[in-house]
């Protein structure tokens, strides 16, 4: 007779693992939801992923957290080389805000630092009420 472990991976696993993740929404057919219409598939999906994500930030810290996100990164970079996120940056269609690449940092700092052996043009002086009588 084979253990019960062997059946871990059967249907019916996969039948309990889904009731336990997740009761999936359902839509009211009646009454359709505002806006488009979302898979409760993916709803579930978000909703199960977010729920894993602060499970895991209940059991570890952020500096393991941190450490595991940098050895991903180092990981990524030695198979794929700089040309892979660079080329992730051109497909962006938007940045965060205040996002700056590394060459634009270099060109800015080339900039204030020859600003700043240019004479800085003084602001125009106020007018008073008087004056513009």
């Amino acid at each position: 007779m084979l253990p019960e472990c062997a059946f871990k991976y059967g249907r019916q696993y996969f039948a309990d693992l889904r009731k336990r993740r997740k009761s999936y929404p359902k839509y009211n057919k009646e009454e359709p939801a505002p806006g488009p219409r979302i898979s409760p598939r993916v709803v579930a999906a978000k909703m199960n992923g977010r729920r894993g994500g602060l499970a895991r930030a209940a059991r570890y810290s952020a500096e393991e957290r941190s450490e595991w996100a940098r050895r991903g990164g180092k990981a990524t970079q030695e198979r794929y080389s700089n040309d892979f996120y660079r080329a992730i940056r051109k497909l962006r269609k938007e940045y965060r805000k205040g996002y700056q690449t590394q060459r634009t940092k270099e060109r800015q700092r080339k900039s204030v630092s020859a600003g700043a052996k240019i004479d800085r043009i003084t602001p125009r002086p106020r007018r008073d009420a008087a004056e513009e009588k």
